[in-house]
């Protein structure tokens, strides 16, 4: 009788676990045969980021109603596309797209990359720009710096800031900011069409890893004698509080906060600014 029970309740099993797989598993499992793959978990994550995306495009275009009423709001198409893909760094990213406009996330879902293609490709192409009056440099400016702040993007707001004009575009570039210091080496930029001031992509270049401290116990003095002593060098032309890798051929080396200093040759040497040793020796562009 007891093998009886004991049959009827492995019979009982098998059969919940079939139910469960047609239920569940099919849906989760790829259409080997016709090349397509599909999961519960892929379509979730693909209705997220277009989510993610459109909220980022009705933020975008209300920044660009401010600025002004003859640029005409975006909004991505009901056939737009979804993939997953992976930079040169190893980071995972999202990406939503149709023909005109392009939205990269990352794993959290934050921004990493808008890019309007019309105007991407007016940019690069040969067609001349129909501007009435050279743009005011400091109101873009200002506005780039805005755009970011919306998007939480977290950028080290100094005078000497990175700006690209050609003849079609104006681009504004930032470090990455930490608690209050830049990185060297991954920034933020925004990028204007120079006629209209349309926004033609926004873009965030994090890729290092944030400094497990940012305590300073090392003075710029002591910094400076280091750094001559170490190069053989004296004429000193600037010193900086940077957060660097360890490794610059890494790109997961861990960070630390150093003092770069640049002399008169424009070579450079790292001296970590909490234990003073030489983190590194660079040639500055």
């Amino acid at each position: 009788m007891r093998k009886k029970y004991i049959i009827l309740a492995l019979i009982s099993t098998l059969a919940i676990g079939l139910a469960a797989y047609n239920v569940v598993g099919k849906d989760m499992i790829a259409n080997t045969g016709s090349g397509k793959s599909f999961s519960i978990f892929t379509s979730s994550k693909e209705k997220l980021a277009k989510d993610k995306s459109e909220e980022i495009i009705s933020l975008i275009n209300q920044l660009e109603k401010t600025s002004s009423s003859d640029i005409k709001a975006k909004k991505l198409s009901s056939d737009s596309t979804f993939k997953k893909d992976t930079n040169i760094h190893g980071q995972k990213k999202l990406i939503v797209s149709d023909e005109k406009l392009e939205v990269e996330l990352d794993e959290a879902g934050e921004l990493v990359k808008y890019t309007n293609n019309e105007m991407v490709e007016f940019i690069k192409s040969s067609s001349e720009n129909d501007m009435k009056e050279e743009p005011n440099l400091d109101a873009l400016r200002k506005r780039a710096k805005d755009i970011l702040k919306c998007l939480n993007i977290s950028f080290y707001d100094e005078e000497n800031f990175a700006s690209g004009i050609g003849d079609k575009y104006i681009d504004f570039t930032f470090p990455r900011s930490y608690e209050g210091y830049a990185f060297d080496g991954d920034f933020a930029k925004v990028i204007f069409d120079k006629a209209t001031g349309e926004i033609a992509c926004i873009s965030k270049q994090f890729y290092s890893k944030e400094p497990k401290s940012v305590s300073v116990e090392l003075s710029e003095d002591d910094a400076k004698e280091s750094a001559i002593t170490l190069s053989g060098k004296e004429t000193i032309k600037s010193v900086k509080l940077r957060i660097v890798k360890k490794n610059t051929n890494s790109s997961s080396s861990s960070t630390r906060l150093a003092y770069i200093v640049t002399f008169e040759n424009d070579n450079a040497v790292w001296i970590d600014a909490k234990d003073g040793s030489r983190l590194a020796g660079v040639q500055t562009k």
